[in-house]
């Protein structure tokens, strides 16, 4: 990135890079007031990024603490803010990224991508589900779906039998080349067709661009058509 430059790296260890950054020296203003301030001191924040070449990556920002010169401003002193690096946070905002995408396109779990990023398991799952539910809850991406694969699932083996299935949504509209997306859409609890249609008449509900209900539609829970009128997504 422009606005950081790597102070040292740190081999010491087999399975993790550290690399300890600053930003350049960009002016700090106030957020209370607004006005010009001071650097005042510096503070260490860790967090972990995307693995490089195989090893777990963190990075150690060596973050400025500003001071403001209006005596009468409440805000005395304040940190020094960057996009990669939330407060707080424990992973970069490129780390969860990289989550995301790993589970979206790769047979892989959350243990394995926690592993790779040298974090626990809670940690890695906290910011991935942040994610996710933002991207879950956004309609464009059923955008461009024309054909719909509908299937139960055993999620899981144990406990009552109403709680072990799951209807699955699949998105298996063609590319150019003919092959089908296969693109996990979403999991819903339950296996019967009106889990199925109440899925789709919520995601129509939150499509403008949602088409008319047809007739034909394939139930979920059987392998013959139905005449219920089911929107497409």
């Amino acid at each position: 990135m422009e606005d950081m430059h790597v102070l040292g790296v740190d081999r010491s260890r087999a399975d993790r890079i550290t690399v300890a950054v600053e930003t350049g020296d960009a002016a700090g203003w106030c957020p209370g007031c607004g006005s010009s301030a001071q650097a005042h001191d510096r503070r260490t924040v860790t967090a972990h990024d995307a693995p490089l070449l195989g090893f777990s990556l963190v990075l150690r920002w060596r973050k400025r603490i500003y001071r403001c010169r209006e005596r009468q401003c409440p805000k005395s002193t304040f940190s020094e803010e960057h996009w990669l690096i939330g407060p707080r946070e424990k992973l970069t905002v490129r780390a969860v990224r990289w989550a995301v995408d790993s589970l979206k396109h790769h047979d892989t779990s959350v243990s394995a991508v926690a592993r790779q990023l040298g974090v626990a398991w809670q940690t890695a799952w906290d910011a991935i589900q942040a994610l996710a539910g933002t991207e879950l809850a956004d309609p464009g991406r059923l955008r461009g779906t024309g054909s719909l694969g509908v299937d139960e699932h055993v999620w899981k083996h144990t406990g009552f039998p109403s709680e072990r299935m799951v209807t699955g949504m699949v998105d298996h509209t063609r590319d150019q080349s003919g092959k089908p997306r296969a693109r996990l859409l979403d999991l819903v609890p339950g296996r019967s067709g009106s889990v199925y249609k109440a899925w789709l008449e919520t995601r129509r509900r939150g499509s403008p661009q949602a088409s008319a209900p047809r007739p034909w539609t394939r139930s979920a829970a059987t392998p013959t058509p139905s005449t219920t009128a089911c929107p497409k997504p």
